[in-house]
């Protein structure tokens, strides 16, 4: 499996960032395995992820307009970074 993108924005300062995050599934890699290795807090506990749907397809709109179409099976998480100030 292979993380394609993972990102988070901050709303405002001093506060909690979300996002999210991409993760591509190879052939012989189950939906379980993902979950296992990314779904969940990181052991500093300041960054965590949950699964967020299962897609075959997705859209990226770029800044400048473009899109870029990614295929295959995959696994689309939403990101928490807390604020450490």
């Amino acid at each position: 499996m292979k993380v394609l993108f993972r990102y988070a924005r901050q709303p405002r300062p001093y506060a909690d960032s979300y996002g999210e995050m991409l993760v591509k599934l190879e052939e012989n890699e189950t939906k379980e395995d993902a979950l296992i290795k990314y779904n969940g807090s990181k052991d500093d506990g300041w960054h965590s992820n949950s699964f967020k749907e299962e897609l075959s397809e997705y859209v990226e709109v770029k800044y400048d307009g473009n899109k870029n179409v990614i295929k295959g099976r995959l696994l689309l998480f939403k990101t928490h970074d807390r604020y450490t100030g």
